[in-house]
Protein backbone atom coordinates (compact mmCIF):
# COMPACT_ATOMS: atom_id res chain seq x y z
CA UNK A 1 0.00 0.00 0.00
CA UNK A 2 1.16 3.56 -0.97
CA UNK A 3 1.56 6.23 1.81
CA UNK A 4 -1.69 8.95 1.21
CA UNK A 5 -1.03 11.17 4.05
CA UNK A 6 -0.95 15.03 3.17
CA UNK A 7 2.63 14.94 4.30
CA UNK A 8 4.10 11.83 1.83
CA UNK A 9 1.52 13.78 -0.88
CA UNK A 10 3.18 17.65 -0.93
CA UNK A 11 6.98 16.34 -0.37
CA UNK A 12 6.59 13.63 -3.43
CA UNK A 13 5.13 16.75 -5.36
CA UNK A 14 8.31 18.49 -4.53
CA UNK A 15 10.35 16.35 -5.30
CA UNK A 16 8.73 15.33 -8.45
CA UNK A 17 8.76 19.07 -9.50
CA UNK A 18 12.54 19.56 -8.56
CA UNK A 19 13.38 16.61 -11.00
CA UNK A 20 11.90 17.86 -13.53
CA UNK A 21 13.93 20.57 -13.59
CA UNK A 22 16.80 19.06 -13.20
CA UNK A 23 16.17 16.86 -16.05
CA UNK A 24 15.21 20.61 -17.97
CA UNK A 25 18.82 21.69 -16.84
CA UNK A 26 20.91 18.64 -17.68
CA UNK A 27 20.17 19.48 -21.28
CA UNK A 28 22.05 22.28 -21.59
CA UNK A 29 24.57 20.99 -19.40
CA UNK A 30 25.52 18.48 -21.42
CA UNK A 31 24.82 19.99 -24.75
CA UNK A 32 28.51 21.60 -24.78
CA UNK A 33 30.19 18.52 -23.99
CA UNK A 34 28.35 16.59 -27.07
CA UNK A 35 29.10 19.18 -29.29
CA UNK A 36 32.81 19.17 -28.03
CA UNK A 37 32.86 15.19 -28.18
CA UNK A 38 34.31 15.33 -24.52
CA UNK A 39 31.51 12.45 -23.96
CA UNK A 40 29.95 9.90 -26.37
CA UNK A 41 26.29 9.89 -26.56
CA UNK A 42 25.56 6.65 -24.75
CA UNK A 43 27.43 8.22 -21.95
CA UNK A 44 25.78 11.31 -21.57
CA UNK A 45 22.03 9.25 -21.55
CA UNK A 46 23.01 7.13 -19.45
CA UNK A 47 24.22 10.09 -16.87
CA UNK A 48 21.26 12.21 -17.32
CA UNK A 49 19.07 9.20 -16.55
CA UNK A 50 20.95 8.59 -13.40
CA UNK A 51 21.29 11.71 -12.25
CA UNK A 52 17.27 12.58 -13.25
CA UNK A 53 16.64 9.90 -10.84
CA UNK A 54 18.85 10.36 -7.77
CA UNK A 55 18.04 13.88 -7.66
CA UNK A 56 14.24 12.77 -6.90
CA UNK A 57 15.09 10.64 -4.57
CA UNK A 58 17.81 12.83 -2.85
CA UNK A 59 15.51 15.68 -2.42
CA UNK A 60 12.63 12.93 -1.52
CA UNK A 61 14.66 11.39 1.21
CA UNK A 62 16.20 15.17 2.31
CA UNK A 63 12.28 16.32 2.72
CA UNK A 64 11.27 12.94 4.51
CA UNK A 65 14.35 13.70 6.92
CA UNK A 66 13.50 17.32 7.18
CA UNK A 67 9.95 16.09 8.26
CA UNK A 68 11.07 13.37 10.57
CA UNK A 69 13.28 15.43 12.59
Amino acid sequence: RRATDEGYVADRKQAEGFGFWVAILLYPAFAIPLWQGWVSYHTAYAAMGTLTAAAYLLKFAWLDLRGRL
